[in-house]
C-alpha cells in the first residue's frame, strides 16, 4: 500500500505544480486566476500535453491506490472506476482553445466538458457511497463537508468568472487531497455474510481442537 500511496502523492504534487506553473509557460496572457486547467490543456495550446499527461497520470494513480484501499467494497469500487475513467478522459479529449481565429475540433471540446461534468457526478456518487461505509462519525462529517465545499467551488465561478482558474484548481486540490486522506485514514464497514461467518467459526473450532489435543 505504501508504494501505491507514494505514486498517488507524486501524481498529486505533479498535477498541482503543473496547474500553478504552466500558465507562465503557456499562451501569452494566461493567468492562474482567470484560466482554468481546461484552458491549459486546450487544443493547439503551447505545452498542453504537460497538463493532460498529469491528469491522465493522476487518474491512473487514483484508480490503482483506490482499488487497493476499497478492494473489499464492490459498490464503492464501481463508483471509483466511474470517477477515474471520466476524469482521465478530460485529459484525452481537449477543449477548444481561446484563439477565435483558429478552427478547433468542437466534437472533442464537447466531449471534454461532458466528461468533466460526468466526473463531477461520479465524485458525488463516490462520496455518497463511501458515506454509508465509513465507520467513524467524524469521518462521515468530513465527507459531508468536502462534498459541500466541492459543490460550492463548482458554483462560485458562475458568479465570479474572472476567478474561475483559482476555483478550478481548488476543486482539484480538495477532491484529490481528500481522496488520499480517505484511502489512508478512513476505516470502512465490511459486511460479513453467513457463509464467511461459518468458515470463521470452523477455523476457530479447529484451532481450539488442536490446542486441546496437545
Amino acid at each position: 500500500m505504501r508504494l501505491y500511496a507514494s505514486i498517488y502523492v507524486f501524481a498529486f504534487i505533479l498535477l498541482t505544480a503543473v496547474a500553478f506553473i504552466l500558465p507562465y509557460y503557456s499562451e501569452e496572457g494566461m493567468t492562474i486566476l482567470g484560466n482554468s486547467i481546461s484552458d491549459l490543456g486546450a487544443q493547439q495550446t503551447n505545452r498542453s500535453w504537460v497538463i493532460n499527461f498529469s491528469i491522465a497520470f493522476m487518474s491512473i494513480a487514483t484508480l490503482v491506490f483506490g482499488s487497493y484501499a476499497l478492494k473489499r467494497h464492490s459498490i464503492q469500487l464501481a463508483a471509483l472506476y466511474f470517477f477515474c475513467v471520466s476524469f482521465g478522459m478530460t485529459g484525452i479529449f481537449k477543449s477548444a482553445g481561446l484563439n477565435e481565429l483558429i478552427h478547433y475540433n468542437y466534437t472533442y471540446d464537447a466531449l471534454h466538458f461532458l466528461f468533466y461534468e460526468i466526473s463531477g457526478i461520479a465524485f458525488a456518487v463516490l462520496c455518497i457511497s463511501l458515506f454509508f461505509k465509513i465507520d467513524k462519525k467524524v469521518h462521515k462529517f468530513q465527507t459531508i463537508v468536502v462534498f459541500l465545499v466541492v459543490v460550492a467551488l463548482s458554483l462560485v465561478p458562475f458568479q465570479f468568472s474572472e476567478y474561475q482558474g483559482i476555483f478550478h484548481r481548488l476543486i482539484f486540490i480538495v477532491t484529490l487531497g481528500w481522496l488520499f486522506y480517505a484511502f489512508t485514514c478512513y476505516s470502512f464497514k465490511v459486511k460479513t455474510t453467513h457463509y464467511f461467518n461459518r468458515i470463521s467459526q470452523y477455523q476457530k473450532f479447529k484451532k481450539n481442537l488442536s490446542k486441546n489435543e496437545e
